[in-house]
């Protein structure tokens, strides 16, 4: 059997119906978005805040960048640090095989008390210093 046969007025009433719905809808969208172009502040604030993000962004970036060098400088400068104290330790041992006997055994005892009593041991040697450059100082005036 066949299907019952709608009006074409009906079946033209529907589809205009649909039709105006959906320009309706359309029509909507573009006021909206014509709005939201219109809203100049709001676009702003949106501007605003994108640009502002972004620059959080990069500043996270530097930031990350900066920490891991100071972190590989850091660690360079510490492997150059034990590299010098043991050339240092070396001269200072190869300079002491090169001292007499007693005097070696003298710098031993009193690197033993520097280290001890470092606070009187830096004053004792400041003192000293003066002393040497008030000598110096009387001897140059002499000349």
């Amino acid at each position: 059997m066949s299907e019952p046969r709608v009006p074409a007025s009906k079946a033209s009433k529907a589809s205009i119906e649909r039709d105006i719905e959906h320009t309706r809808a359309e029509l909507s969208e573009t006021v909206q978005a014509l709005a939201d172009k219109a809203d100049v502040p709001a676009r702003v604030k949106e501007k605003v805040a994108a640009t502002a993000e972004s620059a959080q962004a990069a500043a996270q970036q530097v930031t990350h960048q900066v920490q891991e060098t100071a972190q590989q400088v850091t660690h360079q400068v510490q492997e150059g640090a034990h590299v010098v104290a043991a050339k240092a330790a070396d001269a200072a041992n190869q300079a002491m095989d090169r001292l007499p006997p007693p005097v070696r055994t003298r710098i031993g005892q009193l690197t033993a008390t520097a280290k001890r009593r470092p606070v009187p041991t830096a004053l004792t040697a400041a003192a000293l210093v003066a002393a040497v450059l008030l000598v110096l100082r009387q001897l140059l005036r002499r000349s």
